[in-house]
């Protein structure tokens, strides 16, 4: 199985403060990798230089045949990469749907000449984004919110209605930072649904997560990170039993967490 993605030596540093040091790991297609590990670990930070937020001190971030290192985060999603944030970025002026439909313009040909004088091609385009946007609201629940103001939905349909802005960029690899953070436990079973859906339809996963439970419960390899290092890297039964990461979380047990 060729990597999808593939993380070696990854490097950042702060002004002198190594936030992340010599990472590396992979993520294979169909597959949910989890990154996991204290608070200040470096997890979100990884996100942000693989998602061309943040560039790298040094290593390098393979994705497919290309070399992330120095992209924009838009020439990166181009390449089929999509993320979601640990702090939602909704926009809330708009409905539902038309956060969802934000993230199918870069899927779109339509050019600004035929968008400005409405041409027939151009509401073509619009048309054709319209309802693939309300696919994705379909796919995570969320179709009869269509017309909602965004920030109208409760928190959990907000997390969700995140996901699907990112699905509507038809992603093979989606990046999702803390996607269950603040949802109750029927919103996470349902979030546990959709994400081995999303990964059953072929995009690979790669997990930013703090409850140990639904990482092990989910996951496929768990990626284990203390103060920016790489500490361990398995299945959730090796992560259960690995020494190290029992350390790293205060001498807590983690299979007692499990």
């Amino acid at each position: 199985m060729t990597a999808r993605l593939e993380v070696t030596n990854l490097r950042k540093d702060f002004e002198g403060l190594m936030a992340v040091f010599d990472v590396s790991f992979s993520v294979e297609a169909r597959e949910i990798v989890s990154l996991i590990g204290p608070n200040g670990a470096g997890k979100t930070t990884i996100f942000n230089m693989i998602s061309g937020i943040l560039p790298s001190t040094g290593g390098t971030i393979q994705y497919g045949e290309n070399e992330l290192g120095g992209l924009k985060p838009h020439a990166i999603s181009a390449l089929g990469l999509a993320r979601t944030f640990q702090n939602l970025r909704l926009f809330g002026n708009m409905t539902a749907l038309e956060n969802v439909m934000i993230g199918r313009h870069g899927r779109s040909d339509a050019s600004v000449f035929g968008t400005a004088f409405r041409l027939p091609s151009a509401r073509r385009q619009e048309r054709a984004m319209r309802e693939a946007a309300m696919r994705q609201l379909e796919k995570v629940g969320l179709a009869g919110k269509a017309d909602s103001n965004a920030l109208s939905l409760p928190f959990g349909q907000q997390r969700l209605l995140e996901i699907a802005r990112a699905l509507a960029t038809e992603p093979s690899l989606l990046l999702l930072d803390e996607a269950g953070s603040g949802l109750n436990r029927p919103e996470k079973e349902e979030l546990d649904r959709l994400i081995r859906e999303i990964r059953d339809s072929g995009v690979a996963i790669l997990l930013v997560e703090h409850d140990i439970p639904f990482v092990t419960a989910l996951s496929d390899r768990i990626v284990v990170l203390e103060h920016g290092m790489k500490i361990a890297d398995g299945t959730p039964a090796e992560i259960r039993s690995d020494e190290r990461v029992i350390a790293a979380y205060l001498g807590e047990d983690i299979r007692d967490l499990c």
